[in-house]
């Protein structure tokens, strides 16, 4: 793909095209109104020139490179491997254990790792913000019953409320407590039979909450922020990550009717697309 602008500059003959493509990071569309050819070759590290290939690329204006080139056309320019994207297993680095390294985490951070959330263990920062579109009239929503779970799940399903409870992640509300949103919640079995999961449907709320496209940062962006001379990596993984996020008490969305009773989330979840 190539940008309407280097087109222009260059002189390349185009042909009229309808293609439209997505980006996948934000979704958005990119218009393509022609398509040119040209030819295109690379260096190698100590510049001397490959060989030269035919590319055929669409023109759009939405282009924010000058040119961007698909990974079969980088094997045949030899940029890449022909092999791509198999990885080779002979230049795969073994990845050997750091030795003495857990300890030495656990001793300089004793009060980080834990095997159990606690009340007055949660994340430190902003609370998480549900933030409504602007200009969309927000419907509260509240479900009229229960969903009835299969009877084999009661008893791991009143351990787990029990557990959740104990731990601050819920709260069950009063009979004179009242909630603008009361959505229908419901167990499911977790994977290998260990216990059962509480989920929540908060459908009803998608047409009125701005979602974040992509929270996450794409592999490549990971990759970039590794620096070349890092030996040392680790993996670790947040206790009931979710849970220990605290939740802005305005709008309030976090409201669950499992079989047993109505029950508030006092912190985040992993239903409704948090903004902050």
């Amino acid at each position: 793909m190539v940008t309407a602008d280097m087109v222009c500059r260059l002189g390349l003959a185009t042909t009229a095209s309808s293609a439209r493509l997505y980006m996948a990071q934000a979704g958005e569309g990119m218009e393509c109104s022609s398509q040119a050819s040209f030819h295109m070759r690379a260096r190698t590290a100590d510049g001397r020139p490959e060989p030269q290939i035919l590319l055929e690329a669409l023109v759009s204006q939405d282009l924010t490179d000058e040119v961007l080139v698909s990974w079969h056309d980088l094997i045949r320019l030899g940029v890449l491997p022909t092999k791509f994207p198999t990885v080779n297993q002979a230049h795969v680095r073994k990845v050997e254990p750091a030795d003495g390294l857990q300890e030495e985490l656990l001793g300089n951070f004793p009060d980080v790792p834990t095997d159990f959330l606690s009340k007055d263990i949660r994340v430190k920062g902003e609370p998480m913000c549900i933030c409504f579109k602007e200009g969309v009239s927000f419907l509260p929503f509240r479900v009229t019953r229960c969903r009835q779970g299969p009877l084999h799940m009661k008893d791991e399903a009143d351990t787990l409320l029990a557990d959740l409870g104990q731990k601050g992640v819920i709260g069950r509300l009063e009979c004179d407590e009242t909630t603008y949103n009361l959505f229908q919640g419901h167990f499911i079995p977790k994977p290998g039979g260990k216990g059962v999961r509480l989920v929540t449907d908060y459908t009803p709320n998608n047409p009125f909450i701005e979602s974040l496209v992509h929270p996450f940062p794409l592999p490549d962006i990971v990759f970039q922020s590794v620096g070349k001379d890092s030996k040392l990596f680790a993996k670790l993984d947040a206790l009931h990550c979710y849970y220990q996020i605290p939740l802005a008490p305005e709008p309030e969305v976090d409201v669950v009717s499992p079989a047993s009773g109505p029950f508030q989330l006092p912190g985040g979840s992993d239903g409704p697309q948090p903004q902050r």
